[in-house]
């Protein structure tokens, strides 16, 4: 079904060159609008591009620390001197410069990809190409015969009932997955792999996901009981079966496991950078036809689980978030040029009441706002908006324009009300009310093979975080990992009196029916924190990569799954199905 082609093309468009006189930079670190520049003693030792490696926000020069370079939007730090991003295993890279008649001429081509032409212009009966928009980041993409959902989101909530739908599906459910080809999952979060919506699709459908060197996809899949699971490496060329569709997966340009796909179908391309930071490092495709990105924000627990931070601190990273998120997807069309641009993986809300800071502080990034940047930047993209449009359709007749359409005609699949909400977060609640977390919490890290100059204190709360009798010391620091039990008030003591040196301290308050979940299915740990159900604070202040990369995509192994249907009318209705 999936046959290997090639490599893609990366290619070279023309260099771009920026030239700073010498005579105008200070010995030491420079700060310029686009780069550092370490000069010393009248030479230049280095340049760097400014931009974070994490998410693409702006490196700033820190005011408290000497050689320290902090990003603003999730405060990863760049150490000046090695170039090492501190905590995370991620080397900045140096720029090609030269110098002439007293002047820095900074190199900077820029790099783009290209599919291998080995296929002719379409000239069959498959002569259109739909793109359909179906629920957060699933899609319907079809010509003809073929047709491919990604990242299917339909049913419940996300990261520990942390994450809800904006509005319940409204499409055809039976006429759109009765005949799926072919299903892409680019990576392990919930709402992208979801659990409860994948239960009710066929084991035996084909599923493409990167082939991650952890498996963290994989993993997960098999635990579902798919039987075709497809594990594809980067940047190579894939045909579906003797059709004129190739595809190529492209990495996130972060340590995370996730990614995007290029997609050409007779000739149309197509670019979902899904939500990746980065991605494929900057190196995109060229003037393509439509390009689907996530845009809103607001997915994550930073800065609002963090107790590190004062409100003002919070607020101010909010916004800036938010600007960096509009910034992204500038850039992202910027580099594309795609003739549209379809705003998802966004549609999310925090519905449950006991979420009711995060609904009121998590502010996100409306579709009118780029709809707004772009007209500013004079950009020919056009913006198409689901609440108006969810569908477009290429026709290869050249004089025929893509058609935007509104396809949704069903009625929502479930309702979403407090009532559902509740259910689920009760049936969770349930579920952990007899657990011996004594036990549980202790067998779960003694049994992770994680090691690292940590200690990780985890308290058990109610909904509104209050801690219940004791805290939980573990310690990662050596080969058997300690677990050590101790009064609320002791275990507070230990924390404020830690001092940093070598080892860091991570404390994590997290709500009991929540880690519950996660520890007794062995679910993704992040799934904590993306979906606010924990609150944190850390010495030093700076991201444990190493931990949430280890809890999250390295040990997650096991047998079952927090399974819930969201009500008796979908399970019915899903039945006819498959």
């Amino acid at each position: 079904m999936i046959n290997p082609c090639n490599s893609v093309n990366i290619l070279r468009s023309k260099k771009n060159e920026f030239k700073i006189n010498i005579k105008d930079l200070n010995e030491g670190i420079n700060s310029t609008e686009n780069f550092f520049i370490n000069k010393i003693n009248n030479n230049i030792k280095w340049v760097i591009e400014r931009t974070c490696d994490h998410n693409g926000g702006k490196l700033i020069l820190s005011n408290k620390k000497k050689n320290i370079a902090r990003c603003p939007m999730h405060d990863w730090q760049l150490n000046l001197k090695s170039l090492n991003y501190i905590n995370v295993d991620i080397k900045k890279k140096k720029l090609n410069f030269k110098i002439e008649n007293n002047y820095l001429i900074i190199e900077n081509s820029e790099k783009y990809l290209e599919l291998p032409k080995f296929f002719k212009k379409n000239s069959g009966s498959e002569n259109k190409v739909k793109v359909q928009y179906l629920s957060h980041a699933s899609v319907l993409i079809e010509t003809g015969s073929f047709k491919m959902i990604t990242d299917p989101w339909y049913f419940g909530p996300a990261f520990c009932n942390g994450w809800w739908l904006k509005k319940p599906p409204t499409f055809d459910l039976n006429s759109t997955l009765k005949e799926v080809n072919l299903i892409y999952i680019s990576h392990n979060h919930p709402d992208h792999l979801h659990i409860e919506t994948l239960k009710k699709i066929n084991p035996n459908v084909h599923i493409v996901c990167p082939n991650f060197l952890s498996k963290s996809t994989e993993k997960l899949l098999k635990r579902l009981s798919f039987k075709n699971i497809i594990n594809l490496e980067f940047n190579k060329v894939f045909q579906f079966l003797d059709k004129e569709i190739f595809f190529t997966l492209l990495k996130s340009g972060d340590f995370r496991d996730d990614s995007g796909i290029f997609i050409s179908l007779n000739g149309k391309n197509i670019l979902l950078n899904v939500d990746c930071n980065n991605l494929n490092f900057g190196i995109l495709p060229k003037n393509i036809d439509l390009l689907l990105s996530s845009y809103a924000g607001g997915a994550s627990g930073f800065p609002l689980c963090f107790d590190d931070y004062t409100n003002i601190e919070k607020t101010r990273i909010i916004k800036r978030n938010q600007s960096a998120q509009l910034a992204m997807v500038l850039r992202l069309i910027e580099s594309s040029k795609p003739k549209f641009f379809m705003p998802y993986a966004g549609y999310f809300s925090e519905y449950a009441k006991r979420d009711e800071y995060i609904f009121k502080n998590n502010k996100k990034n409306e579709v009118s706002l780029i709809e707004k940047s772009l007209k500013l930047k004079k950009y020919n993209t056009k913006v198409i908006n689901i609440e108006n449009h969810d569908t477009i359709e290429f026709s290869f007749e050249k004089k025929v324009k893509p058609k935007l359409k509104k396809l949704n005609k069903s009625k929502e699949f479930y309702k979403l009300n407090q009532k559902l909400i509740s259910k689920y977060i009760k049936d969770i609640k349930t579920k952990s009310k007899n657990i011996n977390f004594d036990d549980l919490i202790t067998k779960y890290f003694k049994e992770s093979k994680f090691f690292d100059n940590l200690e990780l204190i985890i308290f058990l709360t109610n909904n509104d975080f209050k801690m219940k009798k004791n805290g939980y010391i573990i310690d990662f620091a050596n080969k058997k990992i300690t677990v050590k039990k101790k009064s609320i008030n002791k275990t507070i003591n230990y924390f404020d009196n830690f001092i940093y040196s070598k080892k860091k301290i991570l404390m994590i308050k997290v709500r009991e029916d929540a880690l519950y979940n996660i520890l007794s299915n062995k679910l993704p740990f992040e799934d904590l924190l993306i979906g606010f159900q924990c609150r944190i604070k850390r010495k030093p202040n700076v991201y444990n990569v190493r931990f949430w990369n280890h809890f999250t995509n390295k040990n997650i192994d096991g047998n079952h799954f927090r399974y819930t249907d969201p009500c008796n009318s979908c399970e019915a209705l899903l039945q006819k199905i498959f």
